[in-house]
Order: structure tokens, then sequence, then C-alpha cells
């Protein structure tokens, strides 16, 4: 069992974010092209492989934004948000060692920068970015031995797995928004086998994302939907 919080430190108004379509079959538009299907052609032929520790990227809950597709204005923004998660539980394999009467706790606070380009692509907006993770993640249970118990009381801080945005498109029809984008989480975080608890994960993995969203700002009204695989 366990808790989320999200908490979002900036954001830019949905309110005040538009779209303007232009078909612009230029050169720099046609390379964002490539680079889009390419980086979609290498996640879509990737494997299924045994996560480390038995843990993935992925905290339940942890997308929590206003508006999730629509799309930021041109040029450089800015998003700090904090992400904190707690659980417990009876048993649970850790490491390859089973432990029980777990609790643990994860605080991560994450900074993001987007640049959305100019122009149309695939008759949306193109935009890239990443993100750094810094944070805090610890242990406390107990390890079963052939001889017994052992209680375990551990923690680590410092940088997380980064996310890569390598390509994110954005389009807009009436009260309509649509988000397709590809994640890379790259292993930048602390790992060591030996460990208690990691903040890294040691492996690369890759997110297709489909966000839609429906907003009525008359109404006051925000519906938004985020699929990944």
């Amino acid at each position: 069992m366990g808790f989320f919080l999200h908490n979002e430190l900036h954001r830019e108004s949905a309110v005040k974010r538009q779209v303007v379509m232009k078909a612009l079959p230029t050169t720099h538009a046609k390379i964002v092209v490539c680079c889009l299907f390419g980086v979609l052609i290498l996640s879509s032929g990737r494997v299924a492989v045994a996560a480390e520790g038995a843990f993935s990227n992925y905290f339940p809950g942890s997308y929590g934004a206003v508006a999730a597709a629509t799309p930021p204005a041109v040029g450089w923004s800015y998003l700090n948000y904090n992400v904190f998660y707690a659980a417990a539980a009876d048993r649970a394999v850790l490491q390859g060692r089973l432990n029980a009467d777990l609790d643990t706790a994860v605080y991560l606070n994450m900074s993001s920068g987007v640049y959305a380009f100019k122009g149309s692509v695939l008759g949306g907006r193109f935009a890239m970015g990443a993100t750094l993770p810094l944070g805090y993640a610890g242990l406390k249970s107990q390890l079963v031995t052939p001889t017994g118990n052992v209680a375990v009381d551990d923690n680590t801080t410092g940088l997380g797995d980064m996310l890569l945005l390598p390509a994110s498109l954005y389009w807009n029809n009436g009260n309509w928004y649509f988000n397709l984008y590809e994640l890379v989480v790259a292993p930048t975080g602390k790992y060591d086998v030996n460990d208690n608890v990691n903040i890294g994960r040691n492996y690369w993995s890759f997110d297709t994302v489909f966000a839609v969203t429906n907003l009525n700002v008359a109404a006051g009204r925000d519906f938004s939907l985020v699929a990944g695989t």
C-alpha cells in the first residue's frame, strides 16, 4: 500500500496557450520528422527484460498535470515539481533478497527544460527537452536469512535517472488537444547491486506516450487522459 503526492511549483497557464498550425515543409521540419520516426522505431523494437531489483522507473500516479496535452509556448519553458512516494509491504524481493515488514519513502525534485520550435511539423508543434531528478530514498525492513531476520535501515541521496525528451508533437482542434511523445530514461542515477537502496535503476528504458485533453475555458472544465507503454 502506498500514497503519492505531486506538487507543481511552476507551469504556464493552459488558458493562455494556443497552437498556430502552419504547413511548413522545410528542411528543418523534414529532419525533425526523421528523428521522430527513428526514435519510435527504436522504441518499438525493444524486448522485454527483467528490471534491476525487480523495480521499474514508474511511480503509480506520478503524472498529475492540468491540461496535460496542451502545448508549451514557442521557445524555452521551465517546470519544477516535487514527487513524494511512500509505501509499505509485508514482503518483497529487493536485489534478489527477501525482505519482510517494509517501509519505504522516496522524494524527488524534478527540474524540466523544454524548447518548443516555431513552425509546424506534421501539422503540429514540435518540442524537445530533458528532466533532471535529484532526490532521496529510504528503506526500513527485515532481511530474511536462513539464521533469522536482520534489521535494515538505509537511505541514499543524489542524482536520479534523467528523462530525455527527444521528440514531442502537439496538435489542436477546437477544444481538443493531442500530444504524442517519446520519453527515454537514461541510467544516470547511482546504482550498486550490493546496496539496499538505489535511486538509479541501472538500465535504459523507453516510454511512448499519447495524451488527450478537452479544455473548455468558458465552462472551466478540463478532461485529460494520458496513456503510455
